[in-house]
């Protein structure tokens, strides 16, 4: 595909066939997405490729259950939240986790004694910025493979379990799951606002 054709027509894909992932798609998929920017060249990105079917339905049963915890608090029925544990029903499931980054203006802002919450408020945390752009790649060269793939962070509300699962430890922190499959159906185009809308020309 053309670079276009891939970024348009990326969609985000919730339902999957249950045909497995090849592992050499999923190192190339993988090998696209470490090209991206990223802070001072950290490249803080690590990837957890998980097939394993019970691994995906402990990771699943993880974030049910803590949801339906939260539910319950908060004084709702805890019924199941099928857009936050679709991921389970995909034959892969990538996690992205970030490495702590941090550049000479963070540490010069911490010698100057600038409290933690406002060095992050100036600096927006260019490690998750970074995890982005990756995540955005991912994407991109799933679909330029036939792979239906979503971005997905609601399951980081039980992300504590999510990283014992996964094996992922501090100064480590899991960012993003991004199911991957073959997708289940077809689905429309998305649309986007105007250019007119988002963008502001300053001449």
């Amino acid at each position: 595909m053309e670079f276009r054709e891939v970024v348009n027509g990326r969609k985000s894909v919730r339902k999957f066939r249950p045909d497995p992932v090849p592992t050499q798609d999923v190192l190339d998929v993988i090998g696209v997405a470490v090209r991206a920017a990223n802070a001072g060249n950290k490249q803080n990105w690590r990837f957890y490729a998980v097939s394993n079917p019970g691994m995906i339905a402990g990771m699943r049963d993880a974030v049910d259950s803590e949801i339906k915890q939260i539910k319950r608090a908060a004084g709702r029925s805890p019924d199941s939240d099928r857009f936050s544990i679709f991921f389970g029903e995909a034959p892969l499931v990538i996690a992205v986790a970030s490495n702590p980054y941090e550049s000479s203006m963070d540490k010069l802002m911490a010698e100057a004694g600038m409290p933690e919450d406002e060095r992050i408020r100036r600096r927006q945390r260019p490690d998750i910025q970074s995890i982005g752009g990756c995540i955005q790649l991912l994407l991109c060269a799933a679909h330029e493979k036939g792979y239906g793939a979503c971005w997905m962070t609601a399951p980081m509300v039980a992300r504590d379990q999510l990283e014992k699962i996964l094996g992922i430890e501090p100064p480590a922190e899991l960012c993003a799951l991004i199911p991957v499959g073959k997708p289940a159906e077809d689905l429309p185009g998305t649309s986007r606002w105007p250019l007119e809308k988002v963008v502001t020309l300053i001449e």
